[in-house]
């Protein structure tokens, strides 16, 4: 039997949809249940997350809706969505039925957020373009609750003036959502349904991400809490046993109080807790938050550190969770180094980054081109995705990285050296009398 799935779409695609489902015969069968709203499509996915091993969503933005709210469960999610290829044929069918057809008065409804353009003309000429392919999803990634509420009103919109201007003759859909708000303005369009193959292919990749997902669950986590100070020799080891001892008495206490069948110990100044993915993930809530933290801070009479570290054996998670509680004595606040060697924190900040553990070929090349450590790499193109921009200073870049403005300088000024970055631009200091500010442009993805 294959792994229990629902697809959650728009209205306009849940007949056609429960149709195609049915003769592609999955068993158990595909359940499509639909959504009436990306401000309420969360609601949807609660409901049905508890019985379901998986979800495939139609489109991005639909799945970044979901995102963005705060769920008990994480299942593995998948969007479909119209491919290029079906974006190209949708446009050579249009063209067959009317050869007179103008490519300027054609419009793609996915690009009016994104781009200056959004006529079929744009889309020939610029969406092969790896960059953009990257600034849109730069864009979808960034998207917060606030803009995805917004998204289609906007887009109605705007294709309303357009029509109302005589700007266009048909729109090529992909937020099949605002379909009904088409028709109900007499706006013309086509709606490229995705092709039976490019679905199958779906389920199959989401099939095996519930499975990888299941075997994730498994993986043994190291919890390591440390009294803050101890690396820098603030108290002898006396202490450092007495407030080690402490903290495991706070946590075994949350613990229990939390049904969790976690036993922490104390071993010299650390205190450890052996558990798993499942814990991991109630207890920083996916990654966001560290109840740890948050719950014994009353608890115990002085500040401690948290490194929470997950490996494919256990040594593996206690030397993550060492290197979790390095970054955090450096940082502040709590952090967690997964199996693959990415580091996320500080957990429950603003400024919290997925620090991704590039392959060792490109991080080592950045690296010695520049003089620089391929963890300080990592950091800065952590610090451009999360801004969503390659253009920071070193003010920014001190502040994400929670050190010198100085340091900063340093890092960005080797980027440049090394042909890894440039200046771009200067603008004015925070003093009156300041020096410029310096704008650099990292390019790592080139």
């Amino acid at each position: 039997m294959n792994p229990r799935v629902v697809a959650i779409v728009s209205e306009y695609l849940e007949d056609s949809m429960r149709e195609t489902f049915a003769d592609m015969g999955y068993n158990p069968p595909v359940k499509v249940v639909p959504y009436e709203s990306f401000s309420t499509i969360s609601e949807v996915y609660d409901e049905y997350a508890r019985d379901v091993d998986g979800f495939l969503v139609s489109g991005p933005i639909a799945m970044a809706a979901i995102r963005e709210g705060s769920h008990e469960l994480a299942r593995p999610m998948l969007a479909f969505e119209t491919d290029l290829s079906s974006l190209y044929r949708t446009l050579l069918d249009l063209l067959i039925k009317d050869r007179g057809l103008d490519l300027s008065r054609v419009v793609y409804d996915y690009l009016i957020p994104v781009f200056d353009g959004c006529t079929a003309d744009y889309f020939l000429n610029t969406m092969d373009s790896a960059e953009n392919q990257r600034a849109y999803q730069r864009w979808s990634r960034s998207l917060t609750s606030d803009a995805i509420r917004e998204l289609e009103p906007t887009i109605v919109g705007r294709l309303r003036e357009m029509r109302e201007r005589c700007e266009l003759d048909v729109v090529v859909c992909q937020y099949s959502n605002i379909i009904p708000d088409l028709e109900r303005a007499g706006v013309p369009y086509v709606y490229p349904v995705p092709r039976r193959s490019y679905l199958s292919g779906l389920m199959e990749h989401l099939f095996s991400l519930i499975e990888l997902e299941r075997i994730r669950a498994s993986l043994p986590v190291c919890i390591g809490l440390v009294p803050k100070g101890y690396r820098r020799g603030e108290f002898d080891e006396e202490e450092a046993g007495r407030r080690s001892r402490e903290l495991a008495r706070a946590v075994g206490e949350f613990f229990r109080d939390n049904l969790l069948d976690c036993e922490p110990e104390a071993d010299g100044a650390f205190c450890r807790v052996s558990t798993d993915v499942r814990v991991l993930q109630f207890l920083t809530e996916k990654g966001t938050v560290c109840k740890i933290a948050t719950e014994l801070a009353d608890k115990v009479d002085f500040p401690f550190l948290v490194g929470y570290g997950v490996g494919v054996r256990y040594e593996y998670a206690v030397a993550n969770s060492d290197a979790a509680l390095r970054e955090a004595a450096r940082a502040g606040g709590s952090f967690i180094v997964n199996e693959n060697g990415d580091m996320t924190g500080p957990l429950g900040c603003e400024r919290r980054m997925v620090v991704e553990n590039l392959p060792s070929g490109a991080a080592g090349r950045i690296a010695r081109a520049c003089h620089l450590n391929p963890a300080t790499v990592n950091k800065v193109v952590a610090v451009t995705r999360l801004e969503n921009t390659n253009k920071i200073t070193a003010q920014e870049l001190a502040g994400h990285l929670g050190s010198t403005v100085r340091n900063a300088s340093r890092i960005l000024f080797n980027l440049e050296t090394g042909g890894y970055a440039r200046q771009v631009s200067t603008g004015p200091g925070t003093k009156a009398k300041g020096r410029p500010v310096k704008v650099y442009e990292v390019m790592f993805e080139e």
